[in-house]
């Protein structure tokens, strides 16, 4: 037996811990997320269109977006239920 040997032992034991935690505390934030409805692919991004492409004209108000919204996430939540 040589002096390393209970280091090694040590470190091992060390990183399975760590690895313990890491994986302890992924599984906590994904049931937080999923508590809270903030779970991945539920956000989505709106962006601004681009001069050089996509449809022309005068743009949409917020009234629009907001009953585009509002249909998006009913016909989410039907499929939800459903399922």
């Amino acid at each position: 037996m040589t002096d390393r040997e209970p280091l090694a032992v040590s470190l091992y034991f060390w990183l399975q811990a760590l690895a313990s935690v890491a994986v302890s505390l992924v599984l906590v934030f994904l049931f937080l997320g999923r508590l809270t409805n903030l779970a991945d692919g539920a956000s989505f991004l709106i962006e601004a269109p681009s001069e050089t492409g996509g449809a022309t004209g005068a743009g949409v108000t917020k009234d629009e977006v907001r009953e585009l919204l509002l249909d998006a996430l009913a016909d989410l939540a039907a499929n939800l239920q459903k399922n």
